[in-house]
C-alpha cells in the first residue's frame, strides 16, 4: 500500500495540519489504523494525534482518497474533534460486560419479576392457561 500526500495545509488557528492523501492499486479499503500509521510516518507526526476523517473508495476503482488531520497537542484534538470520530480512529468499542457492570442489580430484578408472573398462572397438559 503506497500512500501519497496530495496536499498539506497548516491551520495555525486550530493548531493542526490538514492532509489530503491518495492510495493507488488498492483492491480493498484500508483500515483507519493502517492509514494512521502510514500518514503519521510520512508527516513526522504522532499516530495518537492523527485523525483520519474521510476515506473514499469508489466501487470498481483501485484508487482510494481521503483526508486526515494531525494535531500538535492532544488537548486540542479532544477539544475540536467529535467524540465518535476519535473513538472510530482509536478502534475502541464499549463491551457488553462493561454495561452490565454499571447496573448489576437490574438482571436480578428482571429474574424475580419473571418468576412472580409465572407463579400466578396455571397451565394444563397442553400448555394453555386455565
Amino acid at each position: 500500500m503506497q500512500v501519497d500526500i496530495l496536499k498539506k495545509n497548516e491551520n495555525k488557528a486550530l493548531e493542526r495540519t490538514e492532509i489530503a492523501f491518495k492510495i493507488e492499486g488498492c483492491s480493498t479499503t484500508p483500515s483507519r489504523k493502517e492509514l494512521r500509521g502510514k500518514i503519521a510516518a510520512l508527516t513526522n507526526s504522532k499516530e495518537e494525534l492523527l485523525v483520519v476523517d474521510r476515506i473514499k473508495h469508489r466501487f470498481g476503482s483501485k484508487l482510494v482518497t481521503g483526508t486526515a488531520r494531525a494535531y500538535s497537542k492532544e488537548g486540542q484534538l479532544r477539544k475540536i474533534e467529535e467524540a465518535y470520530l476519535i473513538a472510530r480512529n482509536e478502534g475502541k468499542k464499549a463491551k457488553k460486560g462493561e454495561q452490565a457492570e454499571e447496573k448489576p442489580g437490574e438482571e436480578e430484578e428482571k429474574a424475580e419479576g419473571e418468576k412472580e408472573k409465572g407463579e400466578g398462572k396455571k397451565k394444563d397438559e397442553n400448555g394453555k392457561e386455565e
